[in-house]
């Protein structure tokens, strides 16, 4: 993959910078999709319009490279033979997270896919939802429009539209639990909960190659407190 550093994954230091960075994509993965959850709960809505669906589609793109990039990189490191037991614990369970990261955005991707046949913006007339939420999602997009990424990735998103999107991530979950016999409830957390929100990694000066090598990080967050919780309830 064009995204990962070549360097070899036998030495133990290595292995250690490694997980470090897988860690810190998984972080920022997570808060991308957070932020498309949140534009997806104001399609048909009272902010709805065809910016936002273009923000939809730019979040979307940008989701798929930084997840496609971080499925390679924890397989990559997961079939190495010469894991201690503490990386490979925690490799383990950043797979599982990475799996129900990928199951909740296919579930996303199909609400965008539903809602935009449902309240089409061509139609002419009143907001048919009122979701009591008010101003505009620019705020939340521009974060992700800020990670920049690899061009040659870039080509592959921009050739796979929405239905299309979510058939490749049916395959991947497929091929990914194919691939790693790791059970579900053997993995356990070692985090407390809502880690991710208060996390070091932000979305403003984050490029495709900062996120899968995470060469640095900033304090910034992706979107404001609240976007979490309304991620949760919806």
């Amino acid at each position: 993959m064009p995204l990962l550093r070549s360097r070899s994954v036998d030495d133990a230091q290595n292995i250690g910078e490694l997980v470090k960075e897988t860690k810190k994509a998984q972080a920022l993965l997570s808060k991308i999709l957070s932020c498309f959850r949140h534009l997806v709960l104001c399609i048909g809505g009272t902010s709805d319009s065809a910016k936002l669906r273009e923000e939809l589609e730019v979040t979307r793109k940008k989701a798929y490279i930084l997840s496609t990039g971080l499925k390679s990189k924890l397989t990559m490191l997961l079939a190495n033979k010469n894991l201690g037991s503490e990386h490979q614990s925690e490799l383990e369970r950043m797979w599982v997270l990475f799996l129900s990261c990928m199951e909740q955005f296919q579930q996303d991707l199909g609400k965008v896919l539903h809602f935009s046949q449902m309240f089409p913006l061509n139609v002419r007339g009143k907001h048919l939802v009122n979701t009591g939420m008010t101003g505009k999602t620019s705020g939340i997009a521009a974060r992700v429009l800020n990670v920049q990424i690899n061009s040659e990735v870039a080509e592959n998103a921009d050739s796979l539209d929405l239905k299309q999107h979510i058939d490749f991530i049916g395959k991947t979950l497929q091929e990914m639990e194919l691939k790693a016999n790791i059970p579900i409830w053997s993995v356990e957390a070692n985090e407390e909960a809502w880690a991710e929100v208060t996390s070091a990694v932000a979305l403003e000066d984050a490029s495709s190659n900062d996120v899968l090598t995470m060469d640095e990080s900033t304090n910034r967050h992706c979107c404001y407190r609240g976007c979490w919780l309304i991620c949760v309830i919806s």
